[in-house]
């Protein structure tokens, strides 16, 4: 009887989301091969709209199938979500990791049609200030 209330409660009770601040982030990152230790630093704006902060992995999941991708292995544990998406011409395993209101660690894992892989992983940090349209 208590696992049927704990059943119960899961059921019930809503997942956390994982949020994040609307507006303009810039991810700093390093990219890096299996032949190639070193890599190098790349820096990206990411613009996360208002409609995608509530949970925005999962706002980034939904945008990545409807562009044609398959996504599975959704999985996400209070401030940290994570998923696979498989492409056309690349497949791609995705973690995010909430480390404060303003810092998300981001790491890609990439595997393209050509046989290549690489590694992105780096910090988002949001930006207040900066300015951020979305297409």
């Amino acid at each position: 009887m208590k696992y049927f209330a704990l059943l119960l409660l899961a059921a019930v009770w809503p997942a956390q989301a994982f949020q994040a601040q609307s507006g303009a982030w810039d991810w700093t990152h390093q990219i890096t091969w299996p032949d190639d230790r070193e890599g190098y630093t790349d820096k990206e704006r990411i613009c996360i709209a208002p409609a995608e902060s509530a949970d925005y992995p999962r706002a980034q999941m939904q945008a990545i199938e409807a562009d044609g991708c398959t996504v599975s292995q959704f999985k996400q544990t209070g401030d940290t979500a994570s998923f696979r998406a498989v492409c056309p011409d690349m497949r791609f395993n995705i973690r995010y990791e909430k480390q404060s209101a303003t810092a998300i660690r981001l790491t890609q894992n990439m595997h393209t049609a050509k046989g290549k892989t690489y590694q992105a992983d780096g910090i988002m940090t949001y930006i207040p200030s900066a300015s951020c349209t979305q297409p």
